[in-house]
Parts: C-alpha cells; structure tokens; sequence
C-alpha cells in the first residue's frame, strides 16, 4: 500500500519517514486483475503547510474490479513526519585576534573568512552573521609572521561545517620601544 501524499510541508519543513498500519491489505477480485496490482494507493492526503506530524486515516483507492477480502478490517492509518529541513549556509566574517603579548598588534592578513554552518533552514535564515566572530589565537607568539587556524563557537543548535580557508598569516608586532629622555 503506498499512501498518496500531495502539497508542501511549511516553508524550512519538508516529509520525513512515512509510516502506514496495517502495511498490507488483501483484495479479492478476478485472478486477471489481482494479476497486475502492484499496489493499492491511498487517496492524497494533504501535506500542505504543516509543521509537525500528520496522522491521518487511509482512504483506498481499490483497482477497478477489486474490493477488500475482509470488509471489517479497519482502514490504515497513514503517519507523516514532518521535520525541519536541514541545510548548509556560507558566511563571510570578520577576524579578531586574541591573546597577543601585552601591548603587541596581531594583524590579520584577510579580513574575512568564510564560514558554512549547518542546522535547520529557519534558524540558517533566522541567523545575523553580525554576531558570529571567528577567532585567532595569538598566545605566545613571538613578534613576526604566523599561520593561525581560525576557530568559531556556532550558535545553538548549529554545527561548524568548515572555516575557509583553513589558516590565516598573522602578523605579531611588538610595542614600540620608549624614547629613551634626553
């Protein structure tokens, strides 16, 4: 039995597993139709605009020439998940250096790199990229020229496909050295 599903889910929700009780029903008919059933579908259920999971009771569509063998079996419950669709989003962001020696400038080499978190479509579309930052940690390096690998905490809920590119030159600058007084 394969239940007809028709319409969209809400925008950012898409069909998950579909599950139908009993998942098998028995027709009795002329041996030259049963013959060439290959299934019996459901009559459409509509999916369009939910957000959470749909349950509905099976209307059959039998083949023509066909009918249940067991007319007092109950219909089939069909059971829709409906879940949040998941997806990928790229953002450019900003660099912040951290932990330079005291009174040293750590200088980024890019200003931006590109960061892909993955979660659901709604909060991707629902994320300010303004408040992501994407850290370089300059503990205890020396003044001069440094690879740092980027790193970001992602929001909740969210995962950190990759930062691009994957290190950034940083250039350590000590403080200036005091004039020494006349």
């Amino acid at each position: 039995m394969r239940p007809v599903l028709t319409g969209t889910p809400a925008t950012g929700f898409e069909v998950g597993e579909v599950l139908v009780n009993p998942a098998v029903v028995t027709l009795q008919g002329a041996p030259d139709l049963l013959s060439t059933v290959t299934e019996v579908l459901t009559q459409p259920i509509s999916m369009a605009g939910q957000r959470a999971r749909v349950t509905a009771t099976a209307v059959l569509a039998l083949p023509s020439g066909t009918r249940l063998s067991d007319p007092s079996v109950p219909a089939p419950t069909v059971s829709v998940e409906i879940r949040e669709e998941i997806a990928s989003q790229t953002y450019l962001v900003g660099l912040l250096c951290t932990g330079q020696p005291n009174g040293s400038a750590c200088l980024p080499q890019l200003s931006q790199v590109a960061v892909t978190l993955r979660g659901t479509v709604n909060a991707l579309t629902a994320l300010d990229p303004g408040t992501l930052t994407v850290l370089l940690d300059a503990s205890g390096l020396a003044p001069g020229t440094h690879q740092v690998v980027p790193t970001l905490t992602p929001p909740s809920g969210m995962t950190l496909v990759g930062i691009s590119p994957g290190s950034v030159t940083v250039k350590i600058v000590p403080p200036p050295s005091p004039t020494p007084a006349p």
